[in-house]
């Protein structure tokens, strides 16, 4: 889990507890482009991909301040959620992969 400062148009602040989406959210959300390796969705559906999303995570009064928050937080906030679900790479110590029949596992 991971804590977001967020600050409206208002000039509000709020912190952020983003959790990572569950295999179930996962599944559901596999329509706007979310599977179990990343999040690619189409053009058409990314605003949906987003929304869903974060209406996973968040509660009707974090959607309530995030309604009067500019576009650049509202994304801040998905790629935070997208980092807790899927890593950051800047994150991941010994990256380093190696393969064997198929399978990835770290050296």
């Amino acid at each position: 889990m991971r804590e977001v400062n967020i600050k409206n148009s208002k000039g509000k602040s709020r912190k952020f507890k983003i959790r990572s989406l569950t295999r179930k959210e996962i599944k559901d959300l596999n329509k706007y482009g979310y599977t179990y390796l990343a999040c690619r969705p189409l053009y058409d559906t990314a605003q949906d991909a987003i929304d869903k999303a974060l209406d996973y995570i968040l509660n009707d009064d974090d959607q309530k301040f995030l309604d009067d928050c500019d576009l650049k937080e509202v994304q801040e906030l998905w790629a935070e959620l997208l980092k807790e679900t899927y890593g950051d790479p800047k994150e991941i110590k010994n990256s380093k992969t190696i393969t064997d029949s198929g399978l990835t596992k770290k050296e």
